[in-house]
């Protein structure tokens, strides 16, 4: 049920998408990764969040892009996947540079030893994070981290 707004935004970032049609029973034996409820309405997706109350038992959730209210099975998420991957690579979450713009990026943001912020991340993230970049997410935001913290630290 998607909107024209949401069609748009897939659009303008060179997505594909295919949508479905009302009857979606034929996904009842998939397994389910992640389900994306979209609205451009952050105040709505939060009292619906809020609402689900006990429905959300189990189930992690957040929100990003100020669309979507997120939902994965409880303990999927950038945080934990940052620590398995440090893990596998031989780095200690010291080692790890994290970088956000929305709740959906706190877990992550929390585990990692230096978490930046871009330029137009939300508040709370900002406020969480060690570092704000100059730049916003549209302008080169991993460039400017890679040169403070990675050429100047050489």
């Amino acid at each position: 049920n998607m909107g024209e707004d949401e069609r748009e935004h897939y659009r303008h970032f060179a997505n594909s998408f295919t949508e479905l049609s009302e009857d979606i029973s034929f996904l009842k034996d998939i397994p389910v990764a992640k389900m994306l409820y979209q609205k451009v309405d952050m105040p709505y997706l939060r009292r619906l969040a809020h609402e689900m109350g006990d429905v959300l038992e189990g189930i992690s959730h957040t929100f990003s892009s100020n669309r979507y209210f997120e939902m994965n099975n409880q303990g999927v998420d950038k945080g934990a996947m940052v620590k398995v991957l440090a893990e596998k690579l031989g780095f200690t979450l010291d080692e790890v540079i994290a970088v956000g713009d929305n709740y959906n990026d706190v877990s992550m943001l929390k585990v990692a030893g230096i978490s930046v912020a871009a330029n137009n991340a939300v508040l709370d993230v900002k406020k969480l994070c060690t570092y704000t970049t100059t730049n916003d997410n549209n302008e080169g935001v991993l460039a400017e981290v890679i040169e403070k913290f990675v050429f100047n630290s050489i």
